[in-house]
C-alpha cells in the first residue's frame, strides 16, 4: 500500500507543469523514496554498518561514480556535476560512495544535496576527483567533518579520476580520463584542494580554481544559473539552456536510516548482512568486476555445509583482498620508485644541462677573452710600429737638418779658426803699438822670424819624408859616394 501511495505521489510530482522554485521543493525524501526511483537501475542490499544501500547494475567493469557527464559552474552553487546516467540524480547528489571489493562500487544515501560530493586534486597540469567516502560527513556551520581520518589516506590513488586541465570542463570527459594505472603518479604531482563552503544553508563546491581552469585551456569558464525542476525529464537527466540548467532536486528535510520499506524485500540472489570491507580498486579494473551473490538459498538440512562454504568462500576472499591489497602496494611502490627514478633522471638531466650550459658560456668567455687579449696585442704591436716609425722620421729630420746646417758649420768653423788664428796677431800688433818705437822694431823683427820659422816647419811637415837607409848603408855611402853598392 506505501509503495503504491509512492508510486501515485510519484506520478503526481512528475506531472507538476514547468520549474518548480526550490522554496517550493519540500519534498521529504526517505530511503523508500530513494528504493522506488534506484531500484530499476540497481540492486538493494543491507549492511551492518550502513543499513540498506545500493549498488548499480548493467555497468562496465572500470565504471566508477562521477564518470558519465560533465562538470559546469553554476552561480550559487559553484562546480556542478550533470549526470548523463538516469539514477544520477541521486546518486551525486546525495550520499557517499565507497568500494566493497566483492560488490564493486555502493553507495550510501544521505539527506543533504550537494553539487557533488567529491574530493579535488589538482597540479602539473592535470585535475583529478574521487568520491568521498559515508565517513565524510556535512555539518551545517561546521562543513565536512570525518574525525581523525585524513582524507589523502583514506582516498586512494586509483579511486581517482584525472584529466588534463585543459579539457576539465569539455562534454563527455570520460573520453579524456587518464588511465587509472598511472594515477599514483598524478597523486603525487598534485595537491589536495577539496573545500566545500556554506552559503545561506546551501552547500557550494569551490574545489577548483576557476582562473587556474581559464589559463589552462585558454577559454572562459560558462556559467549557469541553476533552476529546480520536478519534471519527468528533469528527473531523468538535467535539462541545459542556454546559461540556465533545470535539475531535479527535492529538499530532504528528515532523511533517517530506515527500516527496509514493506513492499521492498531483497532479491533471492542477495547476501543480506553484509559485512562491509572497504578497499581501493584494484590496479586493472577489469579484473575485479562486480561480484554477485550466489544463487538461492539451499535446503535447511545444508546449512551447516553452505555455512562452512560461506566461511571457505570468505577467507579465500579475504586472502584474495589480502593479495590484492598487496598487489596494490607493491604496484604504489613501484610507482613511487618509477617516479623517483624518473625525478633522478629529469634531476640528472637538468645538472647535465646546466654543466653544458655552463661549458658552453666557459668556451665562450675564453674566446671572449683570447679575441680582447688578441686585439690588445695588434693595437701595441700597431702603437710600437707607430712609435719606430715616429723615431726614423725624426732620424731622418735631424740627419736632413743636420746634412742642410753641414756647409754653414764649417764656414763657421772656417771662420771660427781664422778669427782665432788672427787673435794673437792682432793682440800682438796692439802690444807692439803700445811699446816705444825701438821695442816695436824689435818685436816686429822677432815676430817675422816665428813666422818664417813656422812656415819652415809646415814645409817640412808636409814635405814627403825621405826613406831612411840602413846605417851600414849610411856608412858606406859616406866612405864612397861615387862607388855603387856591391
Amino acid at each position: 500500500m506505501q509503495r503504491s501511495f509512492l508510486l501515485t505521489a510519484l506520478v503526481v510530482l512528475g506531472s507538476l507543469p514547468g520549474v518548480v522554485p526550490r522554496a517550493n521543493a519540500d519534498v521529504s525524501v526517505g530511503v523508500n523514496f530513494f528504493y522506488d526511483d534506484l531500484a530499476p537501475h540497481g540492486d538493494w542490499f543491507e549492511m551492518d554498518d550502513y543499513g540498506w544501500v545500493w549498488t548499480p547494475r548493467h555497468v562496465a567493469a572500470d565504471w566508477r561514480p562521477y564518470t558519465r557527464g560533465r562538470w559546469v559552474l553554476s552561480d550559487d552553487d559553484g562546480w556542478l556535476w550533470l549526470s548523463d546516467e538516469d539514477f544520477g540524480w541521486a546518486t551525486c547528489h546525495y550520499g557517499r560512495w565507497f568500494y566493497d571489493a566483492r560488490r564493486g562500487w555502493v553507495w550510501v544515501p544521505g539527506r543533504e544535496w550537494a553539487p557533488a560530493w567529491v574530493s579535488w586534486r589538482t597540479g602539473g597540469g592535470y585535475v583529478g576527483w574521487a568520491p568521498l567516502p559515508p565517513e565524510y560527513r556535512w555539518q551545517a556551520g561546521v562543513g565536512l567533518s570525518a574525525g581523525n581520518f585524513d582524507l589523502d589516506l583514506h582516498i586512494g590513488p586509483s579511486q581517482y579520476v584525472f584529466v588534463p586541465e585543459r579539457h576539465f570542463f569539455d562534454s563527455g570527459i570520460y573520453r579524456q580520463a587518464l588511465p587509472y594505472a598511472r594515477n599514483g603518479t598524478f597523486v603525487n604531482v598534485t595537491r589536495n584542494v577539496t573545500r566545500y563552503d556554506s552559503v545561506g544553508g546551501r552547500v557550494v563546491d569551490r574545489g577548483i580554481s576557476v582562473g587556474e581552469v581559464e589559463r589552462a585551456s585558454g577559454r572562459r569558464v560558462p556559467r549557469y544559473r541553476v533552476e529546480d525542476d520536478g519534471t519527468a525529464a528533469a528527473r531523468r537527466r538535467p535539462v541545459v539552456e542556454r546559461d540556465r540548467v533545470r535539475i531535479f532536486r527535492p529538499t530532504a528535510k528528515q532523511i533517517e536510516q530506515a527500516p527496509a520499506p514493506r513492499a521492498a524485500r531483497p532479491r533471492a540472489d542477495a547476501l543480506a548482512r553484509v559485512k562491509a570491507q572497504r578497499a581501493e580498486p584494484p590496479a586493472d579494473p577489469k579484473a575485479a568486476g562486480h561480484a554477485r551473490a550466489p544463487a538461492a538459498s539451499a535446503p535447511r538440512e545444508d546449512v551447516a555445509r553452505r555455512d562452512a562454504a560461506r566461511q571457505q568462500q570468505a577467507q579465500r576472499k579475504q586472502q584474495q583482498q589480502q593479495a590484492r591489497e598487496r598487489q596494490l602496494a607493491g604496484q604504489r611502490q613501484r610507482e613511487q620508485e618509477q617516479a623517483r627514478r624518473k625525478q633522478q633522471a629529469t634531476e640528472r638531466q637538468s645538472a647535465q644541462q646546466r654543466q653544458g650550459l655552463e661549458r658552453r658560456a666557459e668556451q665562450q668567455r675564453r674566446v671572449l677573452q683570447q679575441n680582447q687579449a688578441r686585439q690588445q696585442a695588434d693595437q701595441r704591436k700597431r702603437q710600437q710600429e707607430a712609435q719606430r716609425r715616429e723615431v726614423r722620421q725624426q732620424a731622418q729630420r735631424r740627419q736632413a737638418e743636420q746634412q742642410r746646417a753641414a756647409p754653414r758649420q764649417g764656414q763657421e768653423r772656417q771662420q771660427a779658426r781664422r778669427q782665432d788664428a788672427e787673435r794673437p796677431r792682432a793682440q800682438q800688433q796692439q802690444q807692439v803699438q803700445q811699446r816705444p818705437p825701438q821695442e816695436q822694431q824689435q818685436a816686429r823683427q822677432r815676430a817675422q822670424q816665428q813666422r818664417t820659422q813656422q812656415a819652415r816647419e809646415r814645409q817640412h811637415a808636409q814635405a814627403p819624408k825621405k826613406q831612411k837607409l840602413p846605417e851600414a848603408r849610411q856608412a858606406d855611402t859616406r866612405r864612397r859616394p861615387n862607388t855603387p853598392p856591391s
